[in-house]
């Protein structure tokens, strides 16, 4: 296997976006430990755009801030690259052609 790829891999918001992030960027030693026990020991939780209304307290929301702050600027479908622009991903022109074997696709 060369790679994969994912398309939405939101499957259950209880596990995933948000409740998967913080111990993977942990893991991935992008926030010191006692940032992740904070927010692990005040039983934060988060979900995508709230899907799941959770009353967090003070504590979940500043440890919660300070980990989106200090990940910012990663690209969460690879960790290893770098984030690139908006600009880039946004072209007018998104609709393009290529020819194979003689016949025109449309892509």
């Amino acid at each position: 296997m060369k790679g994969f790829m994912v398309g939405n891999g939101i499957t259950d918001y209880h596990y995933d976006v948000w409740p998967a992030f913080v111990p993977t960027v942990y893991n991935f030693n992008l926030i010191k430990e006692d940032l992740y026990e904070d927010f692990e020991v005040n039983d934060c939780f988060f979900t995508f755009n709230r899907a799941i209304p959770y009353n967090n307290t003070f504590e979940c929301v500043k440890a919660f801030a300070k980990i989106r702050n200090l990940t910012d600027n990663l690209n969460w479908y690879d960790l290893y690259r770098q984030v690139y622009p908006d600009s880039l991903l946004r072209d007018e022109n998104a609709i393009g052609e290529v020819e194979i074997n003689g016949e025109k696709r449309t892509y």
